[in-house]
Formats: C-alpha cells, sequence, structure tokens
C-alpha cells in the first residue's frame, strides 16, 4: 500500500519537532502542509511527481523514485538558488527517507560527482 504523503508528513514533522521539545502546531490546506514554529511559518508541499516549485525556502515531501530524482538533478541549480529542502519517502515503506538541502549539498559535492552522490543517497544505483 502506497503511503499517503500528505499523512506522512504531518506524523513525520509532528513527532520530529515533539520529539525535541519544540511546540509545533500543523494544519493542512489542499496538498500543503503549514508549519508553524515559534512564531515562524514553514510550507510544506506534498506532491507524487516532482516539479519545480517556484516558492522559495519551502519543504519538499515527494516519493523516492526515478523520474523525481531525474527532475532532481535536471533542475539542480533552480532548486539550489531557492533555497528549498527535500524529503524523499519510500513509497512502500514510510520509515525509509532520505532528505536533501541543494544549497548545502551545492558546497560539499563537487558538480561532477552530484549525479552519483544523489543516486547514492536515493538507492537507486541502477538507475540510466
Amino acid at each position: 500500500m502506497a503511503v499517503d504523503l500528505l499523512e506522512w508528513a504531518l506524523n513525520y514533522f509532528n513527532f520530529y519537532y515533539s520529539a525535541r521539545g519544540i511546540k509545533c502546531w500543523l494544519k493542512t490546506a489542499g496538498n500543503n502542509v503549514e508549519l508553524n514554529l515559534n512564531n515562524e511559518t514553514k510550507r510544506v508541499v506534498c506532491v507524487e511527481k516532482l516539479t519545480k516549485i517556484a516558492d522559495k525556502g519551502v519543504i519538499i515531501v515527494t516519493y523516492n523514485n526515478r523520474h523525481n530524482i531525474k527532475v532532481l538533478i535536471d533542475n539542480w541549480n533552480d532548486f539550489c538558488d531557492r533555497g528549498q529542502r527535500l524529503y524523499f519517502v519510500d513509497k512502500k515503506d514510510p520509515n525509509r527517507k532520505w532528505v536533501i538541502n541543494p544549497k548545502v549539498h551545492r558546497i560539499v559535492c563537487d558538480k561532477k560527482n552530484l549525479r552519483k552522490s544523489i543516486l547514492a543517497m536515493s538507492q537507486l544505483e541502477n538507475f540510466k
């Protein structure tokens, strides 16, 4: 059974901040989650098929699949420039996820190894 991304995001962020003793309030609006932390609001966008999202600083939750990894690699500079953080969730196992902040990753990874490093994190090494 496929994981519902919106439900996953609500559960994950609620647990993440609660476990750290940080009060947070979550509110859904369509496929988005509004995350309120100590007078700071963050928008979490849940999308099955990743596309370029124009808003800066949003958190994106999507499935860990070939299409979404390809979109990330092909549009790497756009994701870096917008300061977006991406959560890639395994469609069948909600406990398997990986996170990338392209703006930070650009600093620690050289451009020629970008594809390899992203594929290694996503564990989709056979992706062509």
